[in-house]
């Protein structure tokens, strides 16, 4: 018997199970804060689970490389059929904690966590008035539904508060954030941009092709900017609905074939970023934009106009310049004046690296993401989620979680972004 006491198993502690859940899984902002969160719940030791309502997307190659194989709702788009398929995943796994990452998402959460008995985690990554006109009267339940909300931009903080939707106490801020090791990695193994001419300076435009994003306004500030003389090239990189507009705009304003180019979806952003000269962002609706964040990581300056957080992201004259939204004039001249000075590119993309560097690094954003779910614990009285972050997340984490961050790195090198 003593023999048997002495080689017995070690007791493993309970770990705090959170599982996330995925309104889609392709190449955007709010799915790259996801892997970001993934790999350091895992990495602290939670026992974790992923969930999508789509798949065969860009980001599902990431988990399955972190060894975090997403479990997907099904075909049906009907909400009642995705409603009980994920309640049935979930039930198997018993999650103490159920995290959205798309607003669109929040209401699953809420309901399914009531049903198990966990915290539901709701997240809102738009503007409120953009995320009205998105779901209409489905609003005020898909922020209500779950037991908080977490933001990434002040901005949206106080459209909430001011809407009267939510109490302060209820919403979160957790900011985007950027792993640099991995950037500086991926921004090493790219190819020199198409379009780049030497003796021109390059601006990008980075996102996807939509409405709300403005490359519109892009092209007309860079026609603005040509005109006055800038020697400049513009590049735009994504893809969406609105590209075909967008070429025939670049067209009638003479920049098109020699002025600026549509390279599509990049896999090597990171590279594309360190290579041009700097970054433009004409965003009507934001929260943060996580490609401000990469510029700033690439040494580059940014214009952008104040949309969600981006005016205080980019420390006007800092770091860059931040432009009334329809000052075309404006945002032109600050192109112009950055295309013939690179020692002021050069000073504001380093104030700019240092700004990441400082603010918005990954690290602690596991412990951050804890912190949070601890919060909303205590305001439910959810003794047994306390007491498992009262001791901590199990430090012994699986043999995988070695190898996660070369995982991530493999598939960023690619440029998911």
């Amino acid at each position: 018997m003593r023999a048997r006491r002495e080689f017995a198993e070690p007791r493993i502690r309970e770990r705090l199970r959170v599982a996330l859940l995925a309104g889609t899984l392709a190449q955007a902002g709010a799915e790259k804060q996801l892997m970001y969160c993934a790999r350091g719940l895992a990495e602290a030791g939670v026992d974790l689970r992923i969930y999508s309502l789509t798949r065969d997307e860009a980001y599902e190659g990431v988990l399955k490389g972190l060894a975090l194989q997403p479990s997907w709702a099904g075909p049906s788009t009907n909400p009642l059929l995705r409603l009980a398929t994920l309640g049935k995943l979930m039930r198997s796994f018993h999650p103490h904690v159920i995290q959205s990452f798309h607003g669109f998402t929040n209401l699953y959460v809420g309901l399914i966590a009531r049903w198990l008995g966990a915290i539901g985690v709701g997240g809102l990554r738009i503007s409120l008035r953009h995320f009205r006109q998105a779901n209409g009267g489905w609003t005020r339940w898909l922020l209500r539904a779950p037991t908080g909300l977490v933001v990434n931009s002040h901005a949206v903080l106080q459209e909430v508060v001011d809407s009267g939707y939510l109490a302060r106490r209820q919403i979160y801020f957790l900011p985007n954030v950027i792993d640099l090791a991995e950037f500086d990695r991926s921004a090493r193994s790219g190819d020199a941009p198409a379009g780049a001419e030497s003796g021109r300076c390059t601006v990008m435009f980075v996102g996807r092709l939509v409405p709300q994003k403005r490359g519109d306004r892009f092209l007309h500030v860079l026609a603005t900017a040509s005109r006055r003389g800038a020697s400049i090239k513009g590049l735009v990189v994504g893809g969406g609905p609105e590209r075909s507009a967008m070429e025939d705009l670049a067209w009638n304003l003479g920049l098109l074939p020699h002025h600026v180019a549509f390279l599509g979806p990049r896999r090597d952003v990171p590279a594309l970023l360190t290579r041009a000269d700097m970054l433009v962002s004409c965003s009507d609706d934001e929260g943060v934009p996580n490609v401000i964040l990469e510029a700033m990581a690439a040494g580059r300056p940014v214009i952008t106009t104040p949309a969600g957080d981006a005016a205080s992201v980019v420390a006007d004259g800092v770091t860059g310049y931040v432009v009334p939204f329809d000052d075309i004039e404006g945002m032109a001249e600050r192109i112009a004046h950055l295309a013939a000075s690179p020692h002021l590119r050069r000073r504001l993309g380093t104030s700019g690296r240092r700004r990441v560097e400082q603010d918005y690094s990954g690290d602690g954003l596991a412990g951050r993401l804890l912190s949070i779910y601890r919060q909303m614990a205590h305001g439910l009285g959810h003794r047994q989620v306390l007491n498992l972050l009262r001791t901590g997340p199990e430090v012994v984490v699986p043999s995988h979680t070695a190898a996660m961050k070369g995982a991530l790195t493999t598939h960023e090198a690619g440029g998911l972004h």
